[in-house]
């Protein structure tokens, strides 16, 4: 079932297919939605797909690449009711993910489809309100809510081109050797996570993460920078594995996850991850660079028994190694 068969009669007569190749900053293969149709003004459905695994949560899809791909669909929805011509980027600020359907360890046997609708609330600022379904039974999974900058592709290169404040090192140059093979779905493979350590005293999880172009393609051409959802899913795989060596025998959902973006990392960069625990089972994750907070994940976990699919009562933590 694509998305288009899952509408409406009525949605479906007023239905069109949108390129959005000329309106937006983002591109394949970051951009991974199909079948993207206007609905009209500000509304939009796509086929979402499952690239990445979601390693021990309790659903047939990541949290991290659920914000991929419903910001994508927010933002796409923004650029229906954009009064100004041209291609924009449209650059998440703030969001709010919650999971809502029930865990699971099974796969998922039909298509998702995803529904945005967005308006402007300034000419430079757009929120959008999006949701995950399944095509088959209309079950709601996970919906967000999201706001964005939005800025002239004109303004966007300018930004990225400009020194970053506090460096005093050039980066190396972003661009891919052209004897490089990128994979078919770079965005399906594990956030490459290094240097993971586990605080036994104080539970405080970290690692590193050197941005490469080969982590950027689609996010933005010829000025590679890692995308916000790229950080935010590297923080839940920072949290995954803490969960693997905390509870070793427990899956997890994600309650409600609130994300604050605040600046880039360019390729070239390192980004330093921390998982801080502040309460049952809440971490407050950090992502910053050598100068700078790149963005901020407050993530409440549910621990969730293997064997009979519930909520679990957190046991005594594993010994650290």
């Amino acid at each position: 079932m694509t998305a288009f068969e899952s509408l409406s009669d009525h949605e479906a007569a007023a239905a069109v297919p949108l390129d959005v190749e000329d309106l937006v900053c983002v591109s394949r293969p970051y951009f991974a939605l199909e079948d993207l149709r206007r609905i009209g003004p500000g509304r939009v459905v796509a086929t979402v797909p499952i690239e990445s695994d979601p390693g021990r949560q309790a659903a047939v899809i990541g949290v991290g690449e659920v914000g991929r791909h419903l910001a994508i669909l927010g933002l796409c929805a923004a650029s229906t009711v954009n009064r100004r011509p041209g291609r924009f980027a449209y650059l998440a600020r703030g969001a709010r993910v919650e999971w809502l359907a029930d865990p699971t360890l099974a796969p998922q046997e039909s298509p998702l489809i995803g529904h945005a609708k967005a308006a402007f609330t300034t000419s430079r600022k757009a929120t959008a309100d999006a949701r995950l379904t399944d095509a088959f039974s209309g079950e709601i999974l996970a919906r967000m809510s999201v706001s964005y900058d939005v800025l002239p592709h004109r303004l966007l290169t300018r930004l990225l081109e400009a020194p970053v404040p506090g460096e005093t090192s050039t980066l190396p140059a972003a661009a891919p050797s052209r004897g490089a093979v990128p994979p078919a779905r770079p965005y399906g493979e594990p956030v490459p996570l290094e240097k993971f350590r586990l605080e036994p005293a104080t539970g405080i999880l970290s690692a590193e993460l050197p941005v490469t172009a080969a982590l950027c393609p689609g996010h933005f051409d010829g000025h590679p920078v890692l995308p916000v959802a790229i950080a935010a899913t590297a923080m839940t795989t920072l949290v995954d594995r803490g969960v693997a060596e905390l509870y070793p025998h427990a899956r997890w959902l994600a309650g409600p996850l609130t994300l604050t973006a605040d600046a880039f990392a360019r390729a070239g960069e390192t980004v330093t991850f921390t998982a801080t625990p502040t309460q049952a089972m809440t971490y407050q994750c950090v992502a910053r660079t050598e100068s700078r907070t790149v963005a901020s994940v407050n993530i409440q976990l549910v621990l969730v028994d293997p064997r009979t699919l519930t909520q679990s009562v957190p046991p005594v933590a594993a010994a650290t190694r």
